[in-house]
């Protein structure tokens, strides 16, 4: 009978929609370039890296970002975001770092919104080309990077101002870093800040596609759950920079969405590791009794996307045998689901400005399984 009464209402629902509201059946989406010009320093972040110390920074960015103009993804954001993908260069005026090229994924979200003006919170993520790494014979000095493809990130505050229905210029502020998760040691990182004014404009207007009803009807997980994480991954030492060392864990949290449609989460939980990497170090300083083990406890904040789950947590250690490592540090998570219960993602762990570890994780989440008698589809 349930079955029928949903069927009957999914009738009635999507012939309304077409008589109605094709944005119910069609993700509306329009396409921009922007082209941006960036000046900035580099900020050293640790004596090891004094040579680096504001050294300047130029740079050109190009990048092809789309606006949504459906209401179906309003439960991120109900001012609005756009996302895309973006390729820069930087010229860096310095003997060690040399010029490098990113290519990212980008996400602008709205924190303020007017018929002209849009300020947002810019976050890019993607990889990182560059030359001249560490090498133990020929380049010692260089403690900033020891890899030829590391990860690049960026965070910052962006202001649109639109000039007509086609064309737009911004202002932006940010923070870029890049290193190779500490998967090799050295690896202080670099971190530059940047200003940079841009142009954008239109390239192609409400281009419409239908969508996968299938997967848009499908609920957001809305009820609180638990997941239960094992990671592991390899990373050299700095003593050793040609070995690599394991490293493994398991943690746990107890999951809150909340939000509009449940597209957020709040994440409380504990995780435990055992750093063999951190071994080596305490054996070449003959620190025989240090235990290479960990204890922290986290609280973070999930983007509940439909396969994925992009997570940024703080910690603290209840237990460490490390003084020179702060108690506070920070994680961020992408993972992708591969069933209801199941998901495997990429994560990295930092203290500070210093990547600890990056690390491959599965994941499981237990949820009472217990359905509502009927459930209207979600739009």
């Amino acid at each position: 009978m349930h079955k029928l009464l949903f069927a009957i209402i999914l009738f009635f629902l999507v012939g309304y929609a077409k008589a109605n509201n094709d944005s119910l059946l069609y993700k509306r989406t329009s396409y921009f370039l922007r082209a941006s010009l960036h000046n900035g320093s580099i900020f050293a972040h640790s004596k090891r890296v004094d040579y680096s110390a504001n050294a300047p920074v130029l740079g050109f960015e190009i990048e092809l970002i789309r606006q949504r103009l459906d209401n179906l993804d309003a439960h991120y954001n109900q001012k609005g975001f756009v996302s895309g993908f973006g390729l820069n260069f930087f010229y860096i005026n310095n003997t060690v770092i040399k010029n490098n090229v990113n290519a990212f994924y980008t996400l602008e979200s709205n924190v303020l919104k007017t018929q002209k003006l849009n300020l947002a919170v810019k976050a890019c993520a993607g990889l990182n080309f560059i030359s001249s790494p560490y090498d133990s014979v020929n380049n010692q000095i260089n403690w900033s990077y020891s890899s030829y493809v590391n990860a690049f990130l960026a965070l910052g505050l962006v202001a649109n101002f639109q000039l007509n229905n086609n064309q737009s210029i911004g202002a932006r502020l940010a923070f870029n870093h890049f290193s190779n998760g500490a998967i090799k040691d050295p690896n202080l990182g670099v971190n530059f800040f940047t200003g940079a004014l841009s142009y954008q404009f239109k390239i192609a207007d409400n281009v419409k596609r239908p969508l996968n009803l299938k997967r848009r009807l499908k609920r957001f997980e809305g009820r609180p759950n638990l997941q239960f994480t094992a990671f592991a991954t390899y990373k050299s030492s700095t003593v050793n920079t040609e070995k690599f060392y394991l490293i493994n864990g398991f943690a746990a949290s107890y999951n809150l969405p909340f939000g509009v449609k449940k597209g957020h989460s709040l994440a409380i939980g504990v995780e435990w590791l055992e750093d063999r990497a951190i071994s080596e170090l305490f054996n070449h300083a003959k620190r025989t009794n240090a235990n290479n083990q960990r204890v922290g406890i986290t609280v973070g904040h999930e983007f509940l996307f439909h396969q994925f789950t992009w997570g940024q947590y703080l910690g603290y250690y209840i237990f460490k045998d490390i003084p020179e490592m702060d108690n506070i540090y920070h994680r961020h998570t992408i993972a992708y689901k591969l069933t209801k219960s199941w998901s495997i993602g990429i994560s990295l762990l930092a203290n500070n400005q210093k990547a600890n570890f990056t690390d491959l994780r599965l994941t499981y989440k237990l949820v009472n399984r217990k359905k509502p008698a009927c459930m209207l589809p979600d739009f």
